[in-house]
C-alpha cells in the first residue's frame, strides 16, 4: 500500500459558484478537493450522505430491492439490467445497471446531489452516462487494471464516476484499487500517444497502453505504478477519473462488498444515456449479458 498526502499545489482556476444553480445541492467542493481531483484523478468524501439527510441504510435497502427485480422484466422492456457469476458452483448476482430512472429515491439523489458535485469537477454541467452496482459477494470476482472511459465505445470523451459505498470495503473483501500519480517522465512503449505524466495532472487519454484483444492496462504498464486501498465505511463516497487506473481483488471475506457506480459525462458532449444501454440490449459490438458483463473484459468473474 501507497500512503497518499493530498498536500495540493495545483492551481485549477474553476468557478464553483456558477455551477450551484443547476441544482438545489447545496454541497460545495473545496478549491483543496477540486485541485486534488486534477492532481489525483479520484476524491474521496466521507460526509456528503449526512450532509444530505440520507442515511447508509438507506442506500442499503435501496440496493437490496434492486437486487431482486426480475431480470426476464428488464429484457422485455429494454430497461434495467442483471448480470450474475458462478461462485462455488452457484448463480449470484453480480451487477445491475440502468436502474436509476426506475427508481424514484436514486433518481432524487443524483439529480439533486451527485450531478452538482460533478458538475463542479468538469467545470460544466454534468449528465448521467450509466450505472451499475457491483454487489461483490462472498467469492465474487475482482477486476483487472482498467479505465473506464475507453469501455464507454466512443461516447463523450471524459467521464467522471462516484462510487458509493454501499457495504464496509476492506482489502479482505475486495475493495477498490487506485493507481498514484507516475513518476515525472513515465512513458510507455506502446502507448497510443505520446503523452507523458508530469505527477501533477489527471490521468489523460491515450497515456496508458491498453490490450488490444481485452481492453486492460497491459501487465508492463501496471507494473510501473502504485496502487492505493481505498477502504471505505458503508456511505462512503469515491469520485474519480474515467481515465484513472483502478484494480480490485475478488471477495475473500463471508459477506458481500456492494458498491453503487454513477457515471457521468459533460452535457455539452450530449445525452447518451439511453442509446448507451440500446447498445448493450442490443448486443452491440458483441456484447452478451450472459458471457460478459462490460464492453471490456476486465471482469475476472465466471459470467452465466
Amino acid at each position: 500500500d501507497v500512503d497518499v498526502d493530498v498536500d495540493v499545489d495545483v492551481d485549477v482556476d474553476v468557478d464553483v459558484d456558477a455551477y450551484i444553480s443547476m441544482s438545489s445541492c447545496p454541497y460545495l467542493l473545496t478549491q483543496l478537493q477540486i485541485n486534488a481531483y486534477q492532481r489525483y484523478g479520484f476524491l474521496k468524501l466521507t460526509n456528503l450522505l449526512s450532509y444530505i439527510n440520507i442515511s447508509s441504510k438507506d442506500i442499503s435497502d435501496w440496493c437490496s430491492n434492486i437486487a431482486n427485480w426480475n431480470v426476464e422484466e428488464g429484457k422485455d422492456n429494454n430497461s434495467f439490467l442483471q448480470h450474475y457469476e458462478l461462485v462455488n458452483n452457484k448463480k449470484v448476482i453480480c451487477r445491475t445497471e440502468n436502474f436509476v430512472s426506475s427508481h424514484e429515491n436514486l433518481a432524487n439523489f443524483v439529480k439533486n446531489n451527485l450531478q452538482a458535485i460533478v458538475s463542479q469537477l468538469l467545470g460544466t454541467e454534468a449528465q448521467l452516462f450509466n450505472e451499475k452496482i457491483n454487489y461483490k459477494n462472498a467469492g465474487g470476482g475482482g477486476f483487472s487494471c482498467h479505465q473506464d472511459s475507453p469501455a464507454y465505445i466512443g461516447m463523450a470523451t471524459e467521464h467522471v464516476t462516484v462510487m458509493v459505498a454501499v457495504d464496509k470495503a476492506t482489502i479482505e473483501n475486495g475493495c477498490l484499487q487506485v493507481a498514484l500519480p507516475l513518476p515525472t517522465n513515465t512513458s510507455f512503449s506502446t502507448s497510443t500517444s505520446s503523452v507523458s505524466s508530469a505527477g501533477c495532472t489527471s490521468w489523460l487519454p491515450g497515456q496508458i497502453p491498453l490490450d488490444s484483444a481485452t481492453g486492460v492496462v497491459t501487465e508492463e504498464a501496471q507494473a510501473s505504478m502504485s496502487f492505493a486501498h481505498m477502504e471505505c465505511e458503508p456511505g462512503d463516497i469515491l469520485i474519480f477519473s474515467g481515465y484513472l487506473p483502478h484494480r480490485s481483488d475478488s471477495n475473500t471475506s463471508a459477506d458481500s462488498r456492494r458498491a453503487m457506480f454513477l457515471t457521468f459525462n459533460k452535457l455539452e458532449e450530449g445525452d447518451f444515456h439511453t442509446d448507451y444501454y440500446k447498445k448493450k440490449h442490443g448486443g452491440a459490438h458483441g456484447f452478451e449479458a450472459t458471457k460478459t458483463i462490460s464492453f471490456q473484459q476486465d471482469f475476472q468473474g465466471t459470467v452465466v
